[in-house]
């Protein structure tokens, strides 16, 4: 049975503050990087030479970034349904991550033809505000979005029975996502597998959400197979009327990693982190006073000392 349950990764703290004035009020701004993102909606292929004849190597996923070592003068033209598309062979760095890439691959070649420069042109600007300002636009508790989701193994393997193939142990062996791209896990490797209570399949949203090595987030949108910045959805907060969203990673120990996502005609992307001075480790309260104006706490510890700082903060959109 599929039911839509609450998100049960957050306590949710209720506003009992001091409302007491606790300090100066500072401000400080961030940039989302800029950089170059596959387009190929089937995958992009990797070879080991920047030729057709070189050997396959790998297979990246709509969406995922692209670290350009050199630009080969290997020029190529292909047939894309009736249009030529012009480009050069360049090589490009991997990362292993136990899944996409093979181990032994730390650089390879694609075809430039399918890739874009995304200008993320997004900044974020944050002020510090105390205690006080933070109780009076804090009109009521942080609200995460809740989706339907299944923890059911069975369930999951029959509704995903053509898109993932799981071992005995609960292991993935390789996905075959739903606009046809086929990605295989690396199992000499992985540490990844379905956990009870903890991995879920997110029907609407199409993401599969597995256990990594020290219980971290290792998610996968089964529309594309893309693994790369795709949060979990229990750490969703959609703003108003949907232009942007907090989403977010559990990378293992103790720490979530936050970013922004902006609504690109229906489809919300990656636009930039949010990491407040490198001391963000897991939210406390989140609102968003708009569509574009939020307001966020956190605790920082300082020798021993355990203190919640608040932030205003806002998502300009530069393009």
């Amino acid at each position: 049975m599929i039911t839509i349950v609450a998100n049960r990764y957050h306590k949710i703290y209720k506003l009992i503050y001091t409302c007491i004035f606790l300090g100066v009020i500072s401000s400080f701004n961030t940039i989302a990087q800029e950089g170059y993102y596959v387009v190929a909606n089937s995958g992009l292929i990797v070879r080991d030479q920047p030729s057709l004849q070189g050997t396959n190597i790998a297979k990246l996923p709509y969406g995922y970034p692209i670290n350009i070592i050199e630009k080969t003068n290997h020029q190529l033209t292909i047939t894309d349904q009736d249009k030529k598309i012009h480009g050069f062979w360049i090589k490009i760095k991997l990362t292993y991550t136990g899944y996409l890439i093979p181990q032994e691959q730390t650089t390879g070649y694609i075809f430039d033809g399918f890739i874009e420069k995304k200008n993320y042109k997004h900044q974020l600007a944050l002020q510090k505000i105390n205690q006080a300002t933070f109780c009076n636009l804090m009109y009521r508790d942080t609200q995460w979005d809740t989706n339907i989701k299944i923890g059911d193994y069975n369930k999951i393997q029959d509704l995903l029975k053509n898109n993932i193939l799981f071992d005995e142990y609960k292991m993935p062996l390789s996905i075959t996502a739903f606009n046809g791209a086929h990605y295989k896990f690396d199992i000499e490797s992985s540490d990844t597998g379905f956990s009870d209570g903890w991995s879920f399949y997110y029907p609407e949203l199409k993401v599969l959400v597995l256990e990594g090595g020290h219980s971290s987030d290792m998610v996968y949108d089964i529309k594309t197979g893309a693994h790369h910045r795709i949060g979990n959805p229990e750490y969703m907060i959609t703003s108003p009327n949907r232009k942007y969203r907090l989403n977010g990673l559990f990378g293992g120990q103790e720490c979530v990693s936050y970013f922004f996502e902006s609504n690109n005609n229906g489809k919300f992307q990656y636009i930039l982190d949010i990491d407040i001075l490198n001391t963000l480790c897991n939210i406390q309260q989140f609102l968003w006073l708009s569509d574009d104006t939020f307001i966020i706490s956190h605790f920082i510890y300082d020798d021993g000392i355990e203190n919640e700082i608040f932030y205003k903060g806002k998502i300009k959109n530069l393009y």
